[in-house]
């Protein structure tokens, strides 16, 4: 199961990723005590509304999987009756769109 919430830390960037808003906000709260505790005191309003939680609302998703067609299948360039290049050797290429979290 995707996680989809996480706390972030200006510092530190994205210190976890959690299956709950709670969990997340539980992390944030402790990352802000731990800033106290550092002994400079409370950085400014500005820089502290730089620490937050997320949700992540969509992924990356593998479309359209091609499989590399048998060698005489391809041109002398290496490339499919397509025309997609095959010359750099992989045995398969996709694409990849941004797809909501279900």
């Amino acid at each position: 199961m995707i996680k989809k919430f996480f706390a972030y830390h200006p510092d530190e960037g994205i210190i976890g990723y959690f299956q709950t808003i709670e969990e997340a906000l539980d992390e944030l709260n402790s990352i802000i005590e731990d800033e106290k505790d550092i002994g400079e005191g409370w950085r400014s309003e500005d820089e502290m509304a730089q620490f937050f939680v997320g949700q992540k609302t969509h992924i990356a998703t593998m479309k359209n999987l091609r499989i590399r067609p048998e060698q005489n299948e391809l041109d002398e360039n290496n490339c499919d009756k397509n025309g997609e290049d095959w010359s750099h050797g992989f045995d398969e290429m996709c694409d990849y769109i941004a797809e909501p979290i279900k």
